[in-house]
């Protein structure tokens, strides 16, 4: 049982990675992202699944395309849904 269970206080759950610098978090996100990737394409590959390399692309670049908070893009793609 936790301590909150018996009348004491828990401390705050930390998630993975909070006391790391910003570089470190940065180039692991980026090395997970990479390795997803690599997955993703493998599994497309042996499933002969061609048609998923060109809609992983595309939602790619609408995701990039909403998150590019300097430009109108954004304002452009939020009208087309």
């Amino acid at each position: 049982m936790s301590p909150a269970h018996h009348g004491g206080t828990s401390s705050p759950a930390r998630r993975p990675g909070q006391g790391l610098p910003l570089a470190t978090r940065t180039g692991l996100r980026f090395k997970h992202g990479l390795r997803l990737a690599r997955e993703v394409s493998r599994f497309g590959a042996e499933q002969r699944l061609w048609w998923f390399v060109p809609l992983v692309t595309i939602v790619l670049l609408f995701a990039l395309a909403v998150t590019a908070t300097t430009s109108a893009l954004p304002v452009a793609v939020y009208t087309l849904f």
